[in-house]
């Protein structure tokens, strides 16, 4: 069987530039590495059914009463990503980076008013002891207001209506989820990245949070 390889996983509120940045980070291992490195994101929707409905009541082209219940849609399709991507791990990846893993369902799910426990435990009841967490999380951290005037600059890109003042009070609290989670000890090591700047200089922050983890 081959080993699990080791998982690196970038989190953030919509609009932070995590996507970029775990593609970025890819490239750069493949090059340290000699090796492909492989990934995903979540809902990951290119194999998963469950993820499928996640987009649609994402879309709004369905809906789910029970909010606890949406997120345990979320750890059932983590729990595929683990046992397809880790466990089996069958292009023998030393690294797999993810945009997306567990901290997004414990960081949105606690705007339910319920507590982050709820949702850790959430992931040990589907996975019990096969629940992996990531050997290290970037959260890519921007203010609301940043957010926010990416999502518009992009939505004006594609033709789409701009992203309301509810969803910047929305971003507003997931953000203080994220950044109370990151001082936690007990979900895998995390490292907080400001990403208020550009492109670039984020990414260097990020290759040295790698480098000093892994060693390189």
């Amino acid at each position: 069987m081959n080993l699990r390889p080791f998982l690196i996983a970038f989190e953030g509120i919509d609009g932070s530039g995590k996507g970029t940045q775990a593609m970025k980070l890819r490239e750069w291992l493949e090059v340290q590495t000699k090796k492909s490195v492989g990934g995903w994101t979540e809902p990951n929707d290119e194999s998963s059914l469950i993820a499928k409905t996640i987009r649609a009541v994402l879309a709004k082209e369905i809906k789910i009463a029970d909010p606890f219940e949406f997120q345990r849609m979320y750890v059932i399709d983590r729990a595929q990503n683990i046992f397809s991507h880790l466990v089996q791990n069958k292009d023998n990846h030393e690294y797999k980076v993810t945009e997306r893993f567990a901290l997004s369902t414990i960081a949105y799910g606690m705007l339910t008013g319920r507590p982050a426990e709820d949702f850790i435990n959430l992931h040990r009841e589907v996975l019990g002891p096969s629940m992996v967490w990531p050997d290290l999380t970037i959260l890519i951290d921007v203010q609301a207001d940043t957010a926010i005037s990416r999502i518009n600059s992009r939505r004006d890109m594609e033709g789409r209506a701009k992203e309301s003042f509810e969803k910047k009070n929305f971003l507003e609290k997931v953000r203080e989820n994220y950044l109370s989670l990151a001082k936690r000890n007990d979900i895998g090591k995390i490292t907080v990245v400001n990403g208020e700047r550009p492109q670039e200089e984020v990414f260097e922050d990020v290759k040295k949070a790698v480098s000093k983890h892994f060693g390189f």
